[in-house]
C-alpha cells in the first residue's frame, strides 16, 4: 500500500462513545498478589488513584459480549469488533476496530457522619474526566456541550475546595458549619450553581438522579487520596481445613475492593472493522460502519461481572453509555 493510499478505515469517520461503570457490588480490578500490606490491591495510576487499565475492560466487555454466543455467526461478529483471538492464526491479520480507554475514577462514596454516606470528587479526578471529553468530541459533537460545563465546574471549585474545605451541593449531610467524610473534618460551603453545573457535565439521567439522591462534595487535591484509601474496603479472609475446622498454615491474606456505588468514567472510539474485504461475509459488512460497531457495543453489553472473586458476588457493575 502506498503513502497516498487512504486504508480501509479511513473511508469512515470514527465515532465515540462516553461510557459510566457504576458498581452495583463492591468491586476488585486486582493486580494480583503483591508485597504490599494489602496482599490483593486494586489497580492504580501512576496517582495512586484506583483505575481500571484499558486492556482489563476490554477483555470483560469481549468476554461479555460472547458469553451467550452459541453458533459461528456471532463468534464472526466478536471478531470483526474486538480483532481476532489471541493465540490464533489470524491474530497478525487485523486488529481490533475499537479503541478502548482506561476506566478512571470519578465519584467515590464517603462515609457521612449525617446521611450514611455521600459521593466525593477534586479537581483532579474531574480533570481526567474533562480529558476524555476533550478527546471523545473530537469524534462525537454531542460532547461539546458536557465539556463546557464541566470545564466551568472545576473553575468554580478549584479556588474554594483547598485545605480542609468542601463544596458541597446541599446542606443534607451537614453538622453545622461542617462535614465529616471518613471521618476528616472539612469546613462546609453550600454551592449548588456546582452541583447544576456537575449534573450539566453528566449525560445519563440515570447518574444524575443517583447522583442528586446521595449529594456531592468537591474537596482539595490535597486530601482527596486519603479520603479515597478510607472509602476502600480491605476484607481479610481465610482458608479452612475442611477435616480439622482450622485455618489452613499461610492462608491468611486481605482483598481491597472499590466500594458499591463507585462511578468510574472511560469511553471508546470506534472505526470500521478491519477484516480484509475478501473476508466479509454480508453480514459482517454493516461493521465497516463505525456507528454500527458502537450501537452494537452499546445494545448488547449493559452490565457485566468486572474483575475478580465474581463467585462470592463481587464485581456486578452497570454500564452507561453516551450518547
Amino acid at each position: 500500500m502506498s503513502a497516498t493510499q487512504p486504508t480501509q478505515q479511513s473511508t469512515n469517520k470514527r465515532v465515540a462513545e462516553l461510557l459510566f461503570i457504576y458498581s452495583l457490588t463492591p468491586t476488585h480490578p486486582g493486580t494480583g498478589r503483591g508485597g504490599e500490606i494489602i496482599d490483593l490491591q486494586v489497580q492504580r495510576d501512576e496517582f495512586d488513584i484506583p483505575v481500571i487499565w484499558a486492556s482489563g475492560l476490554k477483555g470483560v466487555i469481549r468476554s461479555n459480549y460472547t458469553l451467550g454466543c452459541g453458533d459461528t455467526t456471532c463468534k464472526e461478529r466478536a471478531k470483526a469488533i474486538f480483532g481476532p483471538e489471541a493465540g490464533s492464526q489470524e491474530v497478525s491479520d487485523y486488529a481490533s476496530s475499537v479503541v478502548f480507554l482506561d476506566a478512571r475514577l470519578l465519584l467515590i462514596p464517603a462515609r457521612s457522619l449525617r446521611g450514611v454516606w455521600t459521593y466525593v470528587t477534586s479537581p483532579h479526578l474531574l480533570n481526567y474526566y474533562l480529558t476524555y471529553l476533550e478527546v471523545l468530541a473530537e469524534y462525537n459533537g454531542n460532547l461539546n456541550q458536557l465539556r463546557d460545563s464541566l470545564m466551568k465546574l472545576i473553575d468554580r471549585v478549584r479556588p474554594s475546595a483547598v485545605g480542609n474545605t468542601a463544596i458541597v451541593g446541599d446542606g443534607h449531610v451537614l453538622m453545622g458549619d461542617k462535614v465529616v467524610l471518613n471521618e476528616l473534618e472539612f469546613r462546609a460551603k453550600v454551592d449548588p450553581e456546582a452541583m447544576k453545573l456537575f449534573l450539566d457535565a453528566i449525560p445519563s439521567d440515570d447518574l444524575r438522579r443517583r447522583v442528586s439522591q446521595a449529594g456531592l462534595a468537591f474537596i482539595s487535591d490535597d486530601v482527596i487520596r486519603e479520603v479515597i484509601r478510607r472509602s476502600l474496603i480491605v476484607q481479610t479472609r481465610i482458608r479452612v481445613n475442611y477435616g480439622t475446622k482450622t485455618v489452613v498454615s499461610g492462608a491468611l491474606w486481605e482483598e481491597e475492593y472499590l466500594p458499591q456505588f463507585t462511578v468510574m468514567v472511560s469511553g471508546l472510539i470506534c472505526g470500521g472493522t478491519r477484516i480484509p474485504d475478501n473476508k466479509l461475509n454480508d453480514e459482517l459488512k454493516v461493521f465497516k460502519d463505525p456507528k454500527n460497531v458502537c450501537n452494537e457495543l452499546r445494545s448488547k453489553v449493559k452490565a457485566l461481572m468486572l474483575g475478580g472473586k465474581e463467585t462470592i458476588g463481587k464485581g456486578l457493575v452497570k454500564l452507561w453509555w453516551y450518547p
